[in-house]
């Protein structure tokens, strides 16, 4: 079974400190957790799991759950370098069906180790869904017992925990997640009914090759993670044990960090951040991203050009890996192809200001929107056919402006986007003379009034109407696009203005955008009454641009015309 004397990592924990008074005084005025624990009288407490197979225990999978407010970290035992070693323990094995012996032994030492809670025939497949992403990444690798740590992301944490890259929306991320064993004993973890609906994280995979904690000194790393106040939330982590040296049987770890909790728990936010994830190949964090939508750190900002990447399956792309977004130039794919394969180049943040959630639930496959939104329409009425999703979308998109062709172009990053924007001008020109002795016209804003009646023109010179568009696109329209917003008529308005700038070359005003605050109000003074010129005789100078004033949350035109 390689029981051996080779390093291996596992779960760290302080047994029942989720329940002795520990929890509270180690978080002392916060009651949700997220802390370091820096007690070294708790961290005496602190074993490690020994998790590892044996004639006697021959498991081939083990799923460990522990509660929230329990005190644990993760651990590599057996480096040979001197440093922080907690004393091994072997916790008792349950079986999955175990319910109410597991359920005690969970409530009373705030952890428990379920062995082969994925049956053996599926572990053998998630480990070869494991070594085709791994090929993605390093395309001569022949089996697991040939990667090394460089084969894998990089990684900026001194641990096995893989959150960049991409690959924790891998084939075999998506396998575990979604294995309906894994589903059941959440359902278990909650005490509700087979198939009820619950939201996962999309955490990361803890991932640790033979030689990966080489002359690397163990720490001392405990902490508490978010403890939400809806009620009890477990974290849990499913561990594979291959069997063979070509299946991995010499790595220090193979797991999947996973944490459900039901529907109700999830705020609006978590599921618009989750769905982004699973677009831009981000890793959540486990119970602060099932209910408050809160993500990995590494993961907030786009990923970096040059570093190959896992990009997620999504409606009308496969998985496929690749170090930068399709050239402009490149013929190689469709329109919408190199549109999709750009959208995945962005971070959440991106594409949480791109795209309303509607829209986020089009993208992503169908099992994907099973984990995460069980209740959405899509799939309480059926899915639809596949191609028929990405089209509906696309074709959404199509209807809407977009400052840069839809073509094969490179989206623009954040900093470019800034740049546009602290230079490019809105133009709002008003009908009236301009203050002056002369008689010569100006695109002088003299009243406040003015200026917010031309933009409300030019917001119903955008809005079609959706009668006037049935005549236009015909009667077979799909009912499914929806008519305009209030708010993204605004947008239309502010593109709109920015393209008669353009083309007529006015004296404009300048917007103050920041990449946050991206729609327009018609209900504020957004001129203040300043002029864009004053005049003297025939001849005008230019004056001080006044800022255009944008709040209100984002909506979801507006950040598609900016992004």
């Amino acid at each position: 079974f390689g029981r051996g004397l080779r390093p291996f990592r596992t779960l760290v924990v302080v047994p029942r400190s989720h329940a002795d008074g520990t929890f509270k005084r180690l978080c002392r005025a916060s009651v949700r957790g997220m802390v370091q624990c820096r007690d070294q009288q708790v961290a005496k407490r602190a074993v490690q799991l020994d998790l590892r197979p044996g004639p006697a225990r021959p498991h081939r999978s083990i799923f460990v759950a522990w509660n929230s407010r329990l005190v644990h970290q993760g651990h590599t035992h057996g480096t040979g370098v001197a440093g922080w070693d907690p004393p091994l323990h072997q916790p008792e094995l349950f079986g999955p069906n175990e319910v109410a012996a597991w359920k005690g032994h969970l409530e009373r030492e705030g952890y428990v180790a379920l062995a082969d809670a994925i049956p053996q025939e599926d572990v053998e497949k998630a480990l070869q869904l494991l070594l085709k992403d791994l090929q993605l990444f390093s395309p001569g690798l022949e089996s697991l017992g040939n990667v090394q740590d460089r084969h894998l992301p990089r990684n900026s944490a001194r641990n096995d925990l893989r959150a960049c890259g991409g690959l924790c929306h891998g084939s075999f991320a998506w396998f575990l997640r979604c294995h309906p064993h894994v589903a059941r004993i959440f359902e278990r973890l909650f005490d509700l009914p087979q198939g009820a609906p619950m939201t996962g994280s999309v955490d990361v995979l803890a991932l640790a090759p033979r030689g990966s904690s080489e002359n690397r000194r163990s720490r001392q790393w405990l902490h508490l993670d978010y403890s939400p106040p809806q009620g009890q939330i477990w974290q849990a982590t499913v561990q594979l044990f291959p069997n063979t040296v070509a299946t991995g049987q010499q790595w220090e770890r193979i797991a999947l960090m996973v944490c459900k909790a039901p529907v109700a728990w999830m705020s609006p936010r978590a599921e618009l951040a989750l769905l982004a994830c699973c677009i831009s190949g981000a890793a959540s964090r486990a119970t602060a991203a099932v209910t408050e939508g809160k993500l990995h750190p590494e993961c907030q900002e786009p990923p970096k050009v040059g570093h190959r990447r896992l990009l997620p399956a999504i409606q009308g792309a496969p998985l496929n890996a690749t170090s930068a977004p399709p050239a402009s130039s490149s013929a190689d794919c469709t329109e919408k192809e190199n549109f999709l394969a750009h959208l995945r180049w962005l971070s959440p943040d991106q594409l949480m200001k791109c795209l309303a959630v509607e829209e986020l639930r089009l993208l992503v496959p169908i099992e994907v929107l099973r984990y995460i939104s069980p209740c959405a329409k899509l799939v309480s009425h059926g899915p639809m056919f596949l191609p028929d999703r990405a089209q509906l979308l696309f074709d959404r998109l199509r209807e809407r402006e977009w400052p840069w062709s839809l073509g094969p172009q490179v989206l623009p990053t954040r900093k470019d986007v800034a740049a546009m924007l602290s230079h490019d001008a809105v133009v709002v020109p008003d009908a009236g003379p301009s203050r002056s002795k002369g008689r010569s016209w100006g695109q002088a804003v003299k009243r406040q009034a003015a200026g917010e009646r031309m933009l409300v023109k030019l917001a119903n010179a955008s809005a079609e109407t959706r009668t006037r568009k049935r005549q236009r696109l015909g009667s077979s329209m799909s009912e499914a696009i929806q008519t305009l917003t209030s708010d993204e008529v605004n947008a239309a308005a502010r593109l709109t203005a920015r393209r008669t700038a353009k083309t007529t070359d006015q004296t404009v005003f300048t917007p103050a955008v920041a990449p946050r605050l991206m729609s327009v109000s018609l209900d504020s003074p957004v001129f203040q009454g300043r002029r864009c010129s004053k005049s003297t005789g025939s001849a005008s100078e230019s004056v001080a641009a006044t800022l255009l004033e944008l709040k209100g949350p984002q909506d979801a035109l507006c950040a598609l015309a900016v992004f």
